[in-house]
Parts: structure tokens; sequence; C-alpha cells
């Protein structure tokens, strides 16, 4: 945590498995609960925000869920995890929700988007029903690249934030695209970027991909839009080696090259303050 202070970061996102919560699952843990919830803790009082971040996250588990057919989608497990979390931290506004990683439904479908409105509501119901008034955070179909006006939720507190993992890929590489695909929704609701990056090790890597990023970041704070870079516990921000924050010097797209938004990262999250 003292590393992440320097790094410049006043926010830090955690992920928590849905199915070590879940009373009612084969893989809950008796201990998992108490030593997230101190992880959270120990956070706070180290003076950074805490995304809570629900994923479904099992050995198992690829991007559906195997125990009862369904695409990767909030559900009732879901809503049990959220049960067991929500009222320890209802009455911190410092710890945010957000309600469930990167959705599956890989298209943006008006069929896609009722499916996943459907999934994710019950959860923002129940986290209310617990009395949190915390800000929760909702993300949209393929792995929250995607917004839509057809995904407005009801939120009692009126405290929701739409969720964008933006990564730079074959079709999504430029403003106008961003822009597209979930940037013109900032008009109308609060965005947050939860998680992105670009590496040279990342799956479709391409030679303009440092001033790729530099453009995502300037389009970021044009719109005043926060983001959290993912993630600091891998070897993607901070070069192993050097332990000094991952650059795009002499840049060459590689799996295992420690190249990447480590230093640009740190020096717009230092304007930012």
């Amino acid at each position: 945590m003292d590393k992440i202070r320097a790094y410049g970061a006043d926010v830090i996102r955690m992920h928590v498995n849905q199915d070590e919560l879940d009373p009612e699952n084969k893989r809950r843990s008796k201990t998992y609960k108490e030593k997230y919830v101190s992880a959270v803790r120990l956070a706070r009082s180290r003076g950074f925000n805490v995304i809570v971040n629900m994923v479904k996250w099992s050995p198992e588990d690829g991007m559906d869920d195997p125990d009862r057919g369904l695409p990767y989608l909030p559900s009732e497990v879901t809503v049990r995890a959220w049960r067991q979390l929500a009222p320890i931290f209802k009455d911190d506004s410092g710890v945010m929700f957000e309600v469930f990683n990167e959705p599956g439904l890989k298209q943006n479908t008006s069929a896609n988007w009722s499916k996943l409105k459907k999934a994710t509501q019950p959860v923002i119901d129940a986290i209310r029903s617990s009395g949190a008034k915390n800000a929760i955070i909702v993300e949209g179909v393929r792995n929250a690249h995607y917004l839509s006006e057809e995904f407005i939720l009801n939120d009692p507190e009126r405290k929701l934030i739409y969720g964008v993992h933006p990564f730079i890929n074959k079709d999504a590489r430029d403003r106008a695209s961003w822009e597209r695909d979930w940037g013109f929704m900032s008009k109308k609701v609060p965005i947050m970027v939860t998680a992105f990056n670009a590496t040279a090790s990342r799956k479709g890597c391409r030679p303009e991909l440092p001033s790729l990023a530099r453009q995502m970041l300037d389009y970021l704070e044009e719109k005043k839009i926060g983001y959290v870079l993912w993630a600091f516990d891998l070897a993607v921000l901070i070069n192993p080696v050097t332990d000094a924050p991952t650059d795009y010097v002499n840049f060459k797209c590689g799996v295992g090259t420690p190249k990447g938004i480590g230093a640009l990262g740190k020096e717009y999250f230092k304007r930012r303050h």
C-alpha cells in the first residue's frame, strides 16, 4: 500500500469471489469474508477509497456459469454474496460497490441489454435493502466494453456509476470508437473506468500502442472520467526487475516484455492531484 500511495493512486479496487461468500455454495470458505473485510479496512485506514468488486472466479469457470448453463451474468449467488458484504460497509461512503465484474454477452444488442438489466437490478435492490447508501458501480456487456441508454437502472439513492473497461483492441483504437461505444454516455450518467492498461504483452498489441494509451488518458481527462489502472499486483505497472514504473521507451510488442503504461499513468495521476 505504501507503493500504491507513492505511485499516486487514491483508490484501490479489490476483487472478491462471490462463491467464497455465498452461504449456499460448496466453495464457501469460513475465513474468506473475515480476511477480505480486514483487507478493505486496512486500505481505508491508510486513506484509500476502495472499490469492492464482485467476481465469479473459480478454476473451472470460463465466461459461462457451468453450474446453471447461463451466460456469465449476475445471479442469485451474486445477490447472496452482496448480502454478506453490503451491511458491513453500509456506513462507509469511502467504499464503493461494483456489482459484478465484466459481464458476458458479447454483442451490443437490445436483447443483451435487456438480459443484463434483468440480472443486475435485483443485485442493486438487495444492496439497498441492506440500508447501504454507498455508490454502486455497474458494468456493461462484452466485459464492460459497451454502455447503452438501454442500460439505465433504478437506484433510490441516485448513486449509480457506470463502469467501463476500455482496453484497446482492433475494434476500439481511436477517439471516435471510444465515443461510440461508451463515451457518449458521459453526458447522461457518471462514468468511471474501473480497469485499463496498455502493455506490450497484451494480446493484440500494436506498435502504435504508446500513442493510443496517451490519447486514451487525454480523452478521459477531457471527459473528467476517473480511472483505475489494472493491476498493481501484476508486472504490468511496475517493472519487476527495476521496481520502477513500466514505460514505453524503445517500445516493442512481445510476451514478457516489461513495457507498459506505468510511468504514463503515474504522470496523469500526479496531474489530477
